[in-house]
């Protein structure tokens, strides 16, 4: 009998453990159904750190004394290597000379510079040289080398970047470039609903590091620079970013692994664009536009089109939800994540109706699906061989 008591109180003790784990797994399953992980892809450049950075700012997220620096740093690099660029265009490719050849020690002494230290005085160097008509003359040529979009900001801040008492802005972290290497995480809370936002490089060679986080994926954002229509890549300057932007576009949209994800299309920079489009034409690009040169609106929507014509093509029936942005203006920013969080909610006027591929209502055989897949099963293999295309899809570097 003793025995018998002994055996049953046990297996009394093991059954509330066993349903305890039960509820605590329960719980978190429940927990992971408002979780929504979001992947940032887009070739390099387009500006997805940029948007990942001010998502930070508007959930006031602390930035760490280490990131402080490390922008810092990436600034100062940042004016040094950009008016480098540009003199060298100028010298090597252009065959533009300084206007005023009294600057010609001042240049001397950036290219000698150009990966040391921003001192005050190389500083200063970079302010009288971005002044030299010749500089602007290489500028208004930019589209036909590689250079940052944000020279003109590194150019006329150099002397306060410089300063050994610089204190980093808001602005300057936003405006601060050095290349996105491996996976940046950002979560951002909207109770009861968590984003998880990842941020990836989008350099060619950084492609290969995105078959790693294809899993349990709520919404791609693609992000495209507008501005890229009249630039060159970094990879490769006889490549056009924006043909570049299109062909990435189709390799992700036309993955079976983003079957059952949402799409959005955030076409940035148009304020970069605004500015392009009075000086170079759609039809450097796009031969076969046929709008008004310089007209901004019919501009935006031909090449709107352009991804949506891509986006019909691989998955016909699939909706693509675009907006148009600066991604270095916060506002903007707010109202194109907000955009998003909507979309993947299936919000309609406030309304918190779940859109059909939300964990809540799964579709069978779709990314998200309960349906078990096995490590043998077609799906698994199909999956595996879908992260692989995209890998071996990259022209060779």
């Amino acid at each position: 009998m003793g025995c018998a008591s002994s055996t049953g109180a046990g297996g009394a003790v093991d059954g509330n453990q066993k349903n305890a784990v039960d509820k605590l797994l329960e719980a978190e399953a429940e927990k992971e159904k408002f979780i929504y992980k979001v992947l940032l892809l887009g070739a390099g450049e387009s500006g997805k750190s940029t948007f990942s950075k001010q998502l930070r700012l508007i959930y006031k997220q602390a930035i760490s004394a280490r990131e402080r620096e490390a922008s810092a740093t990436a600034l100062r690099f940042n004016v040094l290597e950009s008016m480098g660029v540009l003199l060298e265009a100028m010298h090597q490719q252009l065959e533009i000379p300084l206007a005023d050849s009294a600057l010609a020690p001042a240049a001397q002494r950036v290219l000698m510079q150009r990966d040391g230290c921003l001192t005050v005085e190389l500083a200063q160097d970079v302010q009288a040289l971005w002044q030299d008509e010749g500089v602007q003359a290489a500028w208004a040529q930019r589209g036909k080398f590689h250079i940052l979009d944000a020279s003109p900001f590194y150019f006329r801040e150099a002397v306060r970047i410089a300063d050994p008492a610089f204190e980093i802005t808001e602005e300057d972290l936003i405006m601060s470039r050095s290349t996105t290497t491996g996976v940046k995480v950002a979560t951002l809370p909207e109770p009861p609903f968590e984003f998880s936002v990842v941020d990836v490089g989008g350099q060619r060679n950084e492609r290969k590091k995105w078959i790693h986080i294809f899993d349990d994926v709520k919404a791609v954002v693609f992000v495209v620079s507008l501005v890229g229509y009249s630039q060159v890549m970094f990879e490769d300057p006889t490549k056009n970013r924006m043909h570049e932007s299109l062909e990435l576009f189709e390799q992700i949209v036309s993955n079976p692994l983003f079957e059952g994800v949402h799409i959005f299309l955030l076409l940035n920079k148009k304020d970069l664009f605004e500015q392009a489009i009075q000086h170079v034409s759609l039809k450097t690009c796009f031969p076969e536009y046929e709008g008004e040169d310089g007209n901004v609106m019919a501009a935006i929507e031909f090449v709107e089109n352009k991804f949506r014509g891509v986006m019909a093509q691989a998955t016909p029936g699939k909706p693509l939800t675009t907006h148009c942005m600066a991604a270095r203006v916060r506002m903007e920013c707010r109202q194109g994540w907000n955009d998003i969080m909507q979309g993947i909610k299936g919000e309609k006027g406030g309304k918190g109706t779940l859109s059909p591929f939300s964990k809540h209502s799964p579709q069978p055989g779709l990314l998200g699906s309960p349906n078990k897949v096995t490590a043998s099963s077609p799906g698994m293999r199909k999956a595996d061989e879908s992260r692989a295309a995209l890998v071996t899809a990259q022209p060779a570097e």
